[in-house]
């Protein structure tokens, strides 16, 4: 296997994957999920989304939100990860309610003093700014393992080629 080319069209794949990341997520938001796309289309007819998107924007905008994120921040690891996720799910949800400004919104609550990690900051948080925290695709670890007919034990090749579990334990 030549590590060097696999590395190379990785290392592509990821500068043209990344940006779309967010995309796909928001996509994922109004088709994907059923309960929220469903959410989502009920609001829509019912023509709330502006209403219901001036209501999230008020309820970040309150004083405890604020306090209670920037707390998460300051306590670092995975309380800082997960505020980080769920401020970016924010952003999400405001873009699939309809707001007219995302990047707007950001910045009036980092002025008002919101910490905003910058992968997630404007003009950051729909450019797949967030990937960086997922290591790129790399090929050393999708190398084949050489375990024998092990896998053979635990899941068996369906016509799609997809293997499936054979023990659900597993």
């Amino acid at each position: 296997m030549n590590d060097g080319r696999l590395e190379d069209d990785l290392a592509g794949l990821n500068r043209t994957f990344t940006p779309a990341l967010t995309a796909s997520v928001l996509a994922t938001f109004q088709t994907g999920y059923r309960p929220v796309a469903d959410a989502l289309g009920a609001l829509t007819t019912a023509k709330q989304l502006p209403q219901t998107c001036a209501a999230l924007v008020a309820a970040v905008a309150a004083e405890a939100f604020t306090t209670n994120i920037n707390i998460a921040m300051a306590a670092g690891g995975d309380s800082t990860q997960a505020a980080t996720w769920f401020l970016h799910s924010l952003w999400i949800t405001l873009k699939a309610l309809g707001s007219p400004d995302v990047d707007g919104e950001i910045t009036a609550r980092q002025d008002a003093g919101l910490t905003v990690p910058s992968q997630i900051g404007p003009q950051h948080w729909w450019q797949g700014g967030y990937a960086t925290w997922h290591a790129p695709l790399a090929g050393p670890r999708h190398r084949p393992v050489d375990r024998g007919d092990a896998h053979r034990r635990y899941a068996r090749a369906e016509d799609d080629g997809v293997f499936r579990r054979l023990d659900p334990r597993i």
